[in-house]
């Protein structure tokens, strides 16, 4: 199980049931294309740098939170601690 405390995701496209797009992690080398199924909770990875066991879960709870906080998200979302 991956913990990730800084990270971004790119390329972000979302509706009610979905999100997609590609994640980063540079605090642990990781590099993805993901969709997430939002009903089902399944990933569906592709391209990614490390074997995808080492990837998730991947931390779609933030997009969850931020999502619920703001209303939107953007192309681009980052959670970056100091």
């Amino acid at each position: 199980m991956s913990y990730y405390i800084n990270f971004r995701f790119e390329n972000l496209v979302y509706n009610e049931s979905c999100y997609s797009g590609t994640f980063c992690s540079l605090d642990s080398d990781i590099h993805c294309d993901f969709s997430y199924d939002r009903n089902t909770g399944k990933y569906a990875v592709r391209k990614c740098n490390v074997p995808v066991s080492e990837a998730l879960p991947l931390p779609v709870w933030w997009l969850d939170k931020t999502l619920r906080e703001k209303g939107y998200l953007e192309p681009s979302e980052a959670r970056i601690c100091l």
